[in-house]
C-alpha cells in the first residue's frame, strides 16, 4: 500500500471518528462499525445479534450495524465497494478463495462455523448410507451444488455420470414424496425442515466427511481495516465471541430475539431446531466459539476445490489469511 493511500485512509477514519455516536448508558464514544452478512437474518447469525442485544459491542466501544444479504452482488463486493472505513463481512470460504483482480485486499480473520453445513439428505427407510450408494440414484441439487457433489463423488471413484442429477428448490417435500432419492441441503436449514415435515424420518450425509473441507460464515475485512484499526477488529471479534457464547447458552431466547426484532415471518419451531444445529457448527465438541482456523485445512480445501472447478483461479492463501486479531 502506498503512503498516499494509507494517509487518505487515516484521514477517512478521522472523519468517521468525528461522527461517532455515544453509548446510551455510559456516554462512551462509539465507533460506527458495519457487518455485512451474506444471507437473511436468522439464527445462523444469532451470536452477532446477541452481541448487539446484550451490549457486548457497545462495551467494546462500537455501534455495530448488521446488514443482511445485498440486493445485488456478493457480501465481498459489498464490503470492498462500501465507503465506510469500519467494515467487515461474512462469506463462504469457497468464495473467499477465488482470486479476482477486483477483490484484492481481503483479509480472512475468523470463522463462525468450523465446517460447512452442506450435505445430502435421504429418508431413513432408504438403503443409502454412504456416498458410494449414490450410484444410479436420482439426486436433487441446487444449481450451485453440482461441483460440490462432483467433489465428494470423486472421493469414492464415482462421477456425475454415475447418477441422475436434477435441479430442485429448497423444499424437501420432493424427497418425502419420493420424487428424488437424495437431496442437497444444509444441516442447519433444509434438513431441519425435512425432520419437521417427516417426523424425524430423514438422515443426512455431511460433505465434510467426503473431502469437502470448508469453513462457513467466515468473517473477513479489508487490508486497510486490519492495518489501521487492528485493535478495533480484535475488540469486534472478542465481542462477537461473547455474543455466540451467550447465544449457545440461551437457545430459545436467541431464536425469539431473531424472530422478534429481525425476521418476524420466521417459524419459531424451525428457528429453535435450527439453532440447536447451529450450535454444533459453532462449537463442535464444546470448543469455544470463533475457534482459530487451520491454515492447513484452507490449503487442502483449495486443492480439492481446484480439482472440480469450485475455485478456478486460486488466491494466495498466505496473503489472504490473517488470524492476528482472533480472540
Amino acid at each position: 500500500m502506498t503512503f498516499t493511500k494509507l494517509a487518505c485512509l487515516y484521514f477517512c477514519f478521522a472523519c468517521w471518528g468525528g461522527i461517532a455516536t455515544f453509548g446510551a448508558s455510559s456516554g462512551k464514544k462509539l465507533m460506527p462499525v458495519v457487518l455485512q452478512l451474506d444471507w437473511i437474518a436468522n439464527v445462523q447469525f444469532a451470536g452477532v445479534y446477541q452481541a448487539v442485544e446484550q451490549g457486548f459491542y457497545e462495551e467494546a466501544g462500537m455501534k455495530v450495524e448488521v446488514r443482511t444479504i445485498p440486493a445485488k452482488g456478493s457480501s465481498i463486493d459489498a464490503v470492498l465497494n462500501d465507503p465506510a472505513p469500519y467494515i467487515l463481512g461474512v462469506a463462504e470460504s469457497s468464495s473467499l478463495q477465488q482470486k479476482s483482480d477486483d477483490r484484492e485486499g481481503i483479509k480472512v480473520i475468523a470463522t463462525m462455523f468450523q465446517d460447512s453445513p452442506l450435505g445430502w439428505m435421504s429418508m431413513q427407510s432408504s438403503e443409502i448410507n454412504t456416498i458410494a450408494d449414490f450410484k444410479g440414484k436420482r439426486v436433487g441439487v441446487h444449481i450451485d451444488g453440482v461441483k460440490a457433489l462432483g467433489l465428494v463423488l470423486s472421493q469414492v471413484g464415482l462421477g456425475l455420470g454415475d447418477l441422475e442429477v436434477v435441479e430442485v428448490g429448497w423444499d424437501p417435500s420432493v424427497l418425502i414424496k419420493g420424487e428424488v432419492d437424495l437431496m442437497q441441503g444444509y444441516y442447519i436449514d433444509e434438513f431441519v425442515r425435512l425432520q419437521l415435515l417427516s417426523g424425524g424420518k430423514g438422515k443426512i450425509m455431511m460433505a465434510r466427511d467426503y473431502g469437502y473441507l470448508a469453513y462457513s460464515q467466515v468473517i473477513f475485512t479489508t487490508e486497510e481495516m486490519m492495518e489501521a484499526q487492528h485493535e478495533l477488529v480484535k475488540n469486534f471479534l472478542q465481542a462477537t465471541k461473547k455474543g455466540w457464547q451467550y447465544a449457545l447458552e440461551h437457545i430459545e431466547e436467541s431464536a425469539d430475539l431473531v424472530i422478534g426484532k429481525y425476521s418476524p415471518d420466521l417459524d419459531r419451531d424451525y428457528q429453535v431446531a435450527s439453532m440447536r444445529r447451529v450450535a454444533e457448527m459453532v462449537s463442535p465438541g464444546g470448543q469455544p466459539p470463533l475457534h482459530p482456523m487451520d491454515p492447513g485445512k484452507w490449503a487442502a480445501s483449495q486443492r480439492n476445490f481446484l480439482k472440480v472447478g469450485i475455485v478456478t483461479d486460486p488466491t494466495d492463501l498466505e496473503a489472504l489469511l490473517d488470524f492476528s486479531a482472533n480472540p
